[in-house]
């Protein structure tokens, strides 16, 4: 992927190097919040009720610097995620010169030709062989050497955009599964926002009573 020059720094050594250090940002304020869980549980141990000073002060001081950590973090994420451009076609190339989709093949004999899976990986592996030594891609060799074992092979079906594509169960990459597992994050999302709002409201709303019930005792 590539991030606008903004989210990118200089590296120290390599002058053409563009570090995305603000994934580093993100990491490291990711320990915080387990470092405050742990400073709280010790602060906490052993008391023998909530109202000591090691519950309601010192165990609770250790949570503040750490849902600040946590707000930065998510505001660094937003960051990357809204400049981030997804370099397709380097991607692409590279998934295309690494035969990632000789696991996809090799499932797709276990499918259609009713075969182990130690037989099919064998079969793929001089497949891949094959198409080193002669300079292929994999759906080149895999037509050239199963085609005649292999009738429902196609030429666009080993394409690591198809396999993606064809992944539609499981939380897989196709378009369906993003599709519903999308959905279900928006409700959770919007319901959380909700319920959100509803508790501040609950929170004021006792504020103003608090304060209005004290007031009535000092007039």
């Amino acid at each position: 992927m590539r991030l606008p020059e903004r989210l990118v720094g200089s590296s120290s050594m390599m002058p053409q190097k563009a570090n995305p250090f603000i994934l580093e940002h993100i990491k490291g304020k990711c320990a915080s919040p387990l470092g405050a869980l742990v400073a709280a549980g010790t602060a906490m141990h052993n008391t023998p009720f909530t109202n000591s000073i090691e519950v309601k002060t010192e165990a609770v001081s250790h949570l503040w610097s750490a849902l600040q950590d946590i707000t930065d973090a998510v505001k660094l994420t937003r960051l990357i995620v809204e400049g981030a451009v997804p370099q397709t076609e380097p991607m692409e190339q590279r998934a295309e010169e690494g035969y990632t989709s000789a696991t996809a093949l090799a499932n797709q004999l276990v499918r259609t030709r009713d075969i182990s899976f130690r037989t099919a990986h064998r079969e793929v592996g001089t497949v891949v062989r094959h198409a080193l030594e002669n300079r292929q891609s994999l759906t080149e060799a895999a037509t050239e050497l199963l085609g005649d074992r292999f009738p429902s092979l196609s030429a666009n079906s080993l394409t690591p955009k198809a396999i993606a594509a064809a992944a539609e169960y499981g939380g897989g990459p196709g378009d369906s599964s993003f599709s519903n597992i999308l959905s279900a994050a928006k409700r959770r999302f919007f319901q959380d926002i909700t319920n959100f709002r509803a508790r501040r409201r609950f929170y004021a709303d006792a504020e103003l009573r608090l304060r209005k019930e004290v007031g009535s005792y000092l007039i």
